[in-house]
């Protein structure tokens, strides 16, 4: 079975092409937990029954278990799942496993912190704990195995640690201050997480909540344990205290508030000093709790790191936390739905009931102008519902009216009248609710946070190219023609999806011949295994896909507006329709529903505004106008004249 996956940070579960595969019975789901746990070494049998079975072994055990193993391989396939001499293997390495994918994030942050770069040690590390989806071995029902589930939630809440530890050192305050209270309470006991919080908010001029985080735990110390807090933790409190010591960047520690001591990176646990083993059991249960609570349903954030988006990323994020209503806008193919989810991952502890994206891609999209109707929202709606796993009237406000979560709302631009209604129903009826959506263009609701997203600057695109290029083809040096590199990516105006498309095709041909037909080949950059969305599939078919939601004036207006190949003002493009003089309004109107649906780029220079298309929106339109007919524009205003 090919693109196999294995997941065990969260309920086990097996995929296949990114689809979940059906196991039956829980027998299977514990036997695979227990040969992924032991990935590539060899299980005896026995040691297999007694993790699927503990002691309710079957009257023939040895018989039971083969079984097993032969339903379970023809899942797997011969070759992932090995009888050998002494028992079993199950053969990790083919497939893609998140355990093993956690722990080499987690060594290339080590490396990274080592060598100073500790942006890219955070950013690593968040995309480790995006692979987390909950309570690990969440659905596997066996006494043996509950140690390795306490091992792997401890693992969890270390790598939560080394994050805001590397987020307080590279400034992210903003976002400590919004997850780590989640953390604290499933871990009051936990040392470092209380004085990373009590760091995070003093940095965040919230010194006030400093002293109570600590106030609280040393109550808690005191009357659970008997104890009071370490040296070091007492040290912080009181540098807290005294007004000189307060941070007065955000950018890193002020005097007083460097390294404290302890074993581990800034805020470590002291040595010698360990709780009772009663609150070391309550602590990992507590922490299980805590990991079952941000659960995440729906697409996950894409396993392959983003390209110098760090700060978009925590910009926003930042929305999020600040705001009830956010959507995410840009060009087709900028990236959207990438950025927000891995925003989503970044402030999914701070949200107790966790995150759930839902795609609305697959809705049929609405007419252009038309209103939101009931049947519009009622396909929103079953789409949530779906995502959530709920049924019933009432639904989906019932499920969410008491919940602390997030709502990603992918690809809503087809049906954003619809989409909109429903966010503002939903945030009327749920007050613990936060909504991120992905658009080409925003929903119009009042209060709505609107974050626009740029395309790649040009060393970043042809960093990404390179990146790519290399994974498709490890022994192709693009390094040996710069120019060609830089002029690929300046001719797909840097959008990912775009340079993704080039360095897949570059499979089939070389880095000058693409840069030759880059410029006039339809359907050349399409996604070789047709992946994805069916609008998503291709360069061509993704801007087709935004063209087609425009109004037939929009359409023609794009048309004209194409004939420039560069910047343009306003009156330039009401001269260029003065073919059938239209008024000023109209051409306004117009270009102003352009740039909502993020086809028409605006350029901002003081009380100065200037407006252009992307390379490849602008190609598109020329060829879809000349395809038109040489007429298209001559009747460019007949008909309705209504804005887009």
């Amino acid at each position: 079975m090919a693109d196999l996956e294995f997941r065990v940070l969260g309920p086990v579960e097996l995929l296949s092409g990114g689809q979940p595969v059906p196991m039956g019975a829980s027998t299977a789901v514990t036997l695979l937990a227990g040969l992924l746990l032991s990935a590539d070494d060899v299980v005896s049998a026995d040691r297999l029954g007694e993790i699927v079975w503990a002691r309710r072994q079957p009257a023939r055990p040895r018989a039971a278990l083969h079984s097993a193993i032969s339903r379970l391989r023809r899942l797997l396939g011969p070759d992932v799942l090995e009888s050998l001499p002494g028992g079993y293997r199950l053969n990790a390495r083919a497939a893609r496993f998140d355990l093993s994918l956690s722990d080499q994030l987690a060594d290339t942050a080590a490396a990274a912190r080592a060598r100073g770069a500790l942006d890219e040690a955070a950013d690593a590390l968040q995309e480790a704990l995006g692979l987390w989806r909950g309570r690990p071995l969440g659905n596997v029902d066996s006494p043996v195995l509950a140690d390795e589930a306490a091992r792997l939630a401890e693992k969890h809440l270390a790598l939560q640690e080394e994050r805001a530890e590397l987020f307080l050192r590279t400034g992210r305050h903003a976002l400590l201050v919004e997850v780590l209270p989640a953390l604290v309470r499933a871990e009051p006991f936990r040392e470092r997480l209380v004085g990373q919080l009590m760091l995070a908010l003093s940095r965040s001029g919230r010194q006030v909540e400093a002293l109570a985080a600590y106030e609280s735990l040393d109550s808690a110390l005191r009357e659970g344990l008997g104890i009071g807090p370490s040296a070091w933790l007492r040290d912080l409190h009181l540098r807290i205290l005294r007004p000189e010591s307060v941070p007065e960047s955000v950018l890193g520690p002020g005097p007083g508030l460097g390294p404290v001591p302890g074993p581990g990176p800034e805020l470590g646990p002291v040595p010698g000093r360990r709780p009772a083993l009663e609150a070391q059991t309550q602590s990992a249960r507590r922490h299980a709790d805590c990991a079952a609570l941000t659960t995440w349903r729906g697409l996950r954030p894409p396993s392959q790191r983003l390209i110098d988006r760090g700060e978009q990323i925590d910009g926003l994020a930042r929305a999020v936390l600040d705001q009830r209503v956010v959507t995410l806008v840009g060009a087709a193919g900028v990236g959207k739905t990438a950025v927000a989810l891995n925003a989503a991952s970044r402030v999914a502890p701070g949200f107790p009931d966790g995150v759930t994206v839902v795609e609305l891609g697959y809705l049929p999209p609405m007419e252009p102008r038309r209103p939101a109707t009931d049947e519009g929202y009622a396909r929103i709606v079953a789409a949530v519902c779906a995502a959530l796993e709920v049924r019933g009237p009432g639904q989906p406000a019932a499920a969410l009216k008491e919940t602390q979560s997030l709502l990603v709302l992918d690809n809503a631009e087809h049906v954003a009248a619809d989409c909109g209604r429903f966010v503002d129903q939903i945030t009327r009826s749920c007050p613990g609710i936060r909504i991120l959506t992905t658009s080409r263009r925003p929903l119009g609701l009042g209060g709505e946070a609107v974050v626009e997203l740029p395309p790649l600057e040009p060393a970043s695109a042809a960093r990404l190219l390179r990146l790519r290029a290399s994974g498709h083809l490890p022994r192709l040096d693009l390094s040996t023609d710069p120019e060609a590199v830089a002029e690929l990516c300046r001719a797909v105006e840097g959008l990912p999806l775009a340079v993704e498309l080039a360095a897949a095709r570059l499979r089939t041909m070389s880095l000058r011949t693409l840069l030759r037909r880059v410029g006039w080949q339809r359907g050349l950059l399409v996604a070789p295994n047709g992946a994805g969305l069916p609008h998503q599939r291709g360069l061509d078919s993704t801007l087709e896909w935004s063209y087609d939601l425009l109004t037939r004036p929009a359409q023609r207006l794009l048309g004209a507006l194409a004939a420039f190949d560069g910047p343009f003002t306003l009156e330039e493009a009401e001269r260029a329709v003065a073919c059938t003089p239209p008024t000023w309004q109209e051409v306004a109107g117009l270009l102003g529903g352009l740039v909502d649906h993020s086809l028409v780029q605006t350029q901002r220079h003081g009380e100065r505004y200037s407006y252009r298309l992307l390379t490849p929106v602008r190609r598109f339109v020329l060829g879809r106008t000349a395809r038109c007919g040489a007429g298209v524009l001559t009747e460019l205003w007949q008909g309705n004249g209504s804005a887009a």
